[in-house]
């Protein structure tokens, strides 16, 4: 039998892991919250690897093997990448921000059951780009048996 798994989208896993970290709650709830925030951050420090590890692949990279940093017109920074190279790139990390990011049921249903009533029962009062990041977080977790 195959084990039940939460199933997130890893373009929402920084936003939400952000939004709970900030949220107050007490005993339990804050609990099993801090423990799934946890598991969120891992990830988001994998996907932060995984994109450097791409940037450093196709970037100029200085005598120590890091990527060059370069300053464009407006002093913003950015990484030396050769343009037909960032269209890859950036084509790679959508790519690899769609993948869904499993936690399995088997160790975290408690923590995964938290995190549904919080996110369906919270009065936090939501708007612009978060209200749309609610949206896609209520549908996730209402979605959960």
């Amino acid at each position: 039998m195959k084990t039940k798994t939460l199933k997130i989208k890893n373009y929402l896993i920084a936003s939400l892991a952000q939004w709970l970290y900030n949220l107050p709650l007490s005993g339990e709830q804050s609990r099993q919250r801090t423990k799934f925030v946890e598991l969120l951050w891992e990830q988001v420090r994998a996907i932060d690897q995984r994109r450097l590890e791409m940037v450093k692949s196709r970037a100029k990279l200085d005598t120590k093997g890091e990527p060059v940093i370069v300053e464009d017109e407006e002093g913003k920074k950015n990484f030396d990448i050769p343009e037909d190279e960032r269209t890859k790139l950036e084509l790679l990390y959508e790519e690899m921000l769609n993948e869904e990011f499993e936690i399995s049921f088997d160790g975290n249903k408690a923590k995964i059951e938290t995190i549904k009533e919080i996110i369906l029962t919270t009065d936090f009062k939501f708007s612009g780009k978060t209200a749309e990041l609610y949206q896609e977080w209520f549908d996730l977790f209402n979605d959960v048996d």
